[in-house]
C-alpha cells in the first residue's frame, strides 16, 4: 500500500537520512523515501507497518506527523478556490481526515486537495465536506492565469460600492440632522454594511451552527454590530459600525492579494523542478525520480533536458540556459569540473553529472 506521511519539524537532510534508515528496518516495507524539502515520507508497506512507521516518525527527535494519505480505491486531486489561508487549509484537512475511509492532504500553495478514499461513498463524503467548508468551492477546470487583482475583482467592487454608500450616508446624516428624512442615511448605512459584511454574517451563522464560535468572523460580527448599536443609542448613525467592517474587508483583500502573489511565486519556483532523472548504473540507464538520487550517483543529462539536481560535470561539455535562476539571458558554457545547479536547462551537448546535493 503506497502512502504519504506529511511531517513537520524535520530539521536537516542528515536527519531525513537517519529517519529513512530507521523506517527501512521495519518488516513488510517494500520502499521508503524521506523528502526533507517537502517534509514528506513516501512509503510502500502493509497497514500494520504504516502504523509503526507513523509511530517512529512521531517519536523521532522533534518530528511530528501532520497527516497520512494512502492510496485508496478513489484517489483524486481536486482543485479548489476561496481557501483564504494556510490555517484554514489545516482545519479543512483535519475535518477530512475525521471522515471514515478518507485520508486527505490539503495543498494550500497549489489550491488542491489530495484525497484517498476507500470507496465511492467515502469520496463523496469528502467532496461534501470540502464544498461546505466556509467559502471553498471546487474548480471544474484548470484556473485561468488572470492578474492577481482581477482574481479579487468581486471583493474590490464590493469595497468600492460600500465606501461610496458610506460617504453619501455620512454627508446626509450631518445634512439632515434631526429631519424625518434621516432614515434615508440609515438605509444607506445598512446597504453599505451589507455590501461588505454579508459574507461574514453568513459564515458566523454557519460556524455557530457547527459549534465553532470564537473565530475572526464571529469577532468581527460582534465588533461591528456592537458599534452599530452604540451609534443608534447615541444618535450619531451607523458610521463606526460600517467603518469597522469596511476596514476589515480592506485588510482581508490586501492579505489575499499578498498570499496569492506569494503562492504564484512559489508555484513558478516549483515548476523548475525536474520530474525525472537518468541514473547511470553500470551499462544501464534507469529513469528515476530526482528524490531517489543519492550523493555520488552519476546521471545523464541530454540536450533539451532540465538539470534535476545540483552536481558537477564529470564528462562532456555543453551550454546551460540559466535565466530562470539568475535572469541572465546568455547561455553559460560548462565543462568537466564545473558545478551546475538544478533548474537550469541543458541546451547543447550531452553531459554526465555527479550528484552533489
Amino acid at each position: 500500500m503506497n502512502s504519504i506521511i506529511t511531517l513537520t519539524g524535520l530539521d536537516c537532510a542528515e536527519c531525513a537520512r537517519e529517519l529513512e534508515e530507521e523506517l527501512k528496518k521495519l518488516n513488510q516495507v517494500n520502499y521508503v523515501s524521506v523528502d526533507f524539502i517537502a517534509q514528506k515520507v513516501r512509503i510502500d508497506c502493509s497497514e500494520s507497518a504504516l502504523a509503526e512507521a507513523k509511530n517512529i516518525c512521531d517519536n523521532f527527535e522533534e518530528v511530528k506527523v501532520l497527516s497520512v494519505a494512502r492510496k485508496g480505491a478513489y484517489d483524486k486531486r481536486v482543485k479548489i478556490k476561496n481557501l483564504c489561508c494556510a490555517n484554514c487549509g489545516r482545519e479543512l484537512e483535519e475535518e477530512l481526515n475525521k471522515l471514515s475511509g478518507v485520508s486527505a492532504t490539503v495543498d494550500f500553495m497549489n489550491m488542491q486537495v489530495i484525497i484517498a478514499a476507500d470507496d465511492k461513498e467515502s469520496y463523496e463524503a469528502a467532496i461534501y465536506c470540502i464544498t461546505h467548508f466556509e467559502d471553498v468551492q471546487l474548480l471544474d477546470e484548470q484556473p485561468k492565469n488572470v492578474g492577481v487583482w482581477r482574481e479579487h475583482m468581486r471583493e474590490l467592487l464590493a469595497i468600492i460600492i460600500s465606501a461610496v454608500l458610506l460617504g453619501i450616508a455620512l454627508v446626509l446624516n450631518y445634512a439632515l440632522g434631526t429631519s424625518p428624512y434621516i432614515y434615508i442615511s440609515y438605509a444607506l448605512y445598512s446597504l453599505s454594511y451589507l455590501a461588505v459584511g454579508y459574507k461574514v454574517l453568513i459564515l458566523t451563522a454557519k460556524n455557530i451552527a457547527k459549534g465553532k464560535i470564537f473565530d475572526e468572523n464571529f469577532l468581527m460580527t460582534v465588533a461591528s454590530l456592537g458599534a452599530v448599536a452604540l451609534g443608534i443609542v447615541s444618535g450619531d448613525g451607523f458610521f463606526e459600525g460600517v467603518a469597522v467592517m469596511l476596514l476589515y474587508q480592506i485588510g482581508e483583500l490586501f492579505q489575499a492579494v499578498a498570499v496569492g502573489t506569494s503562492r504564484r511565486s512559489i508555484t513558478k519556483l516549483m515548476s523548475l523542478k525536474s520530474e525525472q532523472a537518468t541514473l547511470i548504473s553500470g551499462d544501464e540507464h534507469i529513469e528515476v525520480e530526482p528524490e531517489d538520487l543519492k550523493v555520488g550517483d552519476v546521471i545523464l543529462i541530454k540536450a533539451g533536458e532540465k538539470v534535476p539536481v545540483d552536481g558537477v560535470i564529470c564528462e562532456g561539455e555543453s551550454a546551460l540556459d540559466m535565466k530562470s535562476l539568475n535572469g541572465e539571458p546568455l547561455p553559460k558554457d560548462v565543462g568537466v569540473g564545473d558545478e551546475i545547479l538544478s533548474g537550469s536547462i541543458n541546451i547543447s551537448g550531452t553531459i554526465k553529472v555527479k550528484v552533489l546535493r
